[in-house]
């Protein structure tokens, strides 16, 4: 199974997504609607998965940076915010530092790594 696999009686939906950029050039927030379809009330995990797109060294294809459990009663639609900071774009360059590399970056919005019903790349300078 992948990352974050798990199974529901209910189906959501997620619309409405926006990465909004922050005070400081490495803060990033995310917020999206997630609606629940189903007929009874059901839990959902959701998760951002950051991938940098132009690193000088190889990187995993996601990678998970913040994720937030939310209850939602039949047809119970919620607003979910969600905050990336440096840490979520850091990478461990050759010569081992911690660096934000300028370049581009997907910010991924799921249910699971392999459920993923929403992406936005966003550059960082």
């Amino acid at each position: 199974f992948s990352f974050g696999h798990g199974l529901s009686y209910c189906e959501f939906r997620y619309e409405n997504l926006l990465v909004k950029a922050g005070e400081n050039k490495y803060e990033y927030e995310v917020i999206l609607e997630v609606t629940n379809l189903g007929a009874m009330a059901a839990e959902e995990v959701v998760q951002i998965y950051v991938a940098d797109l132009q690193s000088t060294i190889v990187t995993p294809e996601k990678l998970l940076k913040a994720f937030k459990r939310i209850k939602l009663l039949p047809g119970e639609k919620k607003i979910v915010n969600l905050n990336l900071d440096y840490d979520s774009f850091k990478l461990f360059d050759r010569n081992y530092n911690w660096v934000v590399e300028p370049g581009d970056f997907c910010i991924m919005a799921g249910s699971s790594s392999e459920d993923i019903r929403w992406s936005q790349i966003i550059t960082i300078q």
